[in-house]
């Protein structure tokens, strides 16, 4: 079966977990024996040949983006759609059977696609909602009606409606009311970070010296909590030789300039601070000297540093509900929760410090978590996702 799939984050250079998750869902088709043409975006200054898929064995091409590092409405997403039709030959030569489409920046390509009389109007579509834009915090009331429309018309085109857990899949009912809920199909943890840390637990364990928040530095991930955080715990952390680590690609603006100088006012010359995205490498030897993740977010659909901190043995401390991680790590003993959405950040700093304080206690959490994680990767992924489009096919085929 071929299989095209547009994603607007999936060439070089990714700067979210979405990139990082469309990749893996490529090589599971790969690994399948699916045949795969991805269409994707790619920052405006680079040309098509710097921007390397990172999946060997399927076909990429990308259309160029004038604003990147953003998903949002006030990314590039109508011009991915209109330019997507210098493809229209080429995906007409593919002849997909199925594509697969992330979340609602995908829309606008397939309606050109389809304009452009470039597939046939049998091709089976998959929605597969990354996240649930409608169900955002921090957004306007303009914004959120925008991803509404959006996100609705995913809903109406699409063959199969595809979920990273159980609360998006509920949300998405009963925002978009369709004959059945979607598919849930949560994330696996991805394999180039399964092998390293297999590798990391070969080697003598490092000092766990760091408190962790890797996120795109945006309000939607209330980024700003996190130093909220570690200010209130500074006097605690230089007690105890934990250091603030702040991870994550930041978009122009004000939101990310301001969380940043906080850090680093708070922590001259103390606090590490990365702005940009971190390859898979670099970012496992900072979870192996993380002795805490933090993850602020109000509102995740997964939650994949959770799972990627875990394989490496840390723990990790979220808010207390609207997290879809919680449906692999939802028992209180692989886990730390508190209420992010709190003005005063007095109880998360409790919960924290109590944690930091009492490393066997972390460790032993850390552990059970880390099997949690270990047991849902990408050849079990394959499996489920590869069945899952199979059955929809077949029914959408049947007289």
């Amino acid at each position: 079966m071929r299989v095209l799939v547009v994603s607007l984050e999936f060439a070089d250079p990714l700067f979210s977990g979405n990139g990082v998750y469309a990749r893996t869902i490529v090589r599971s088709l790969l690994l399948s024996g699916f045949e795969v043409l991805v269409l994707s975006g790619r920052p405006s200054e680079l040309d098509e040949a710097q921007c390397d898929g990172g999946v060997p064995g399927a076909q990429v091409l990308t259309i160029s983006c004038d604003i990147w590092k953003r998903l949002d409405r006030y990314s590039s997403w109508n011009q991915f759609a209109v330019d997507s039709a210098q493809h229209a030959a080429a995906v007409s030569k593919f002849q997909p059977a199925v594509c697969i489409g992330v979340d609602w920046t995908s829309i606008g390509v397939l309606t050109t696609l389809q304009s452009a009389q470039a597939v046939d109007e049998k091709m089976h579509f998959c929605y597969m909602n990354f996240r649930i834009a409608t169900n955002s915090t921090g957004v306007s009331a303009d914004d959120i009606e925008f991803y509404r429309q959006k996100e609705a018309q995913a809903m109406v085109l699409s063959d199969l409606r595809v979920a990273l857990c159980k609360m998006d899949s509920e949300i998405l009912h009963g925002i978009f009311p369709m004959a059945t809920p979607p598919a849930v199909l949560s994330p696996p943890l991805r394999e180039d970070i399964r092998k390293m840390a297999l590798e990391a637990a070969e080697r003598p364990q490092l000092v766990r010296k760091y408190l962790t928040c890797c996120s795109r530095i945006t309000p939607e991930k209330n980024v700003h909590k996190f130093v909220e955080l570690c200010i209130a715990l500074r006097p605690f952390l230089a007690s105890v030789g934990i250091v603030p680590y702040l991870v994550g690609a930041s978009v122009a603006g004000d939101y990310a300039s301001d969380t940043i100088d906080k850090l680093k006012a708070a922590f001259p010359g103390e606090s590490c601070i990365t702005k940009e995205f971190m390859p898979p490498d670099e970012l496992s030897k900072v979870y192996c000297e993380t002795a805490l993740l933090v993850l602020p977010s109000l509102y995740d659909s997964w939650g994949m540093v959770v799972t990627e901190a875990a394989a490496f043995g840390a723990s990790t401390l979220l808010h207390n509900c609207n997290i879809g991680v919680a449906d692999l790590l939802l028992p209180s003993e692989l886990s730390l929760t508190a209420d992010f959405s709190a003005t005063d950040i007095a109880e998360v700093a409790q919960v924290a410090q109590a944690a930091l304080a009492d490393r066997d206690l972390l460790q032993a959490m850390a552990c059970r978590a880390q099997e949690a994680s270990m047991g849902w990767n990408e050849v079990a992924f394959s499996s489920q996702l590869a069945a899952l489009l199979q059955s929809s096919v077949s029914e959408t085929a049947a007289p």
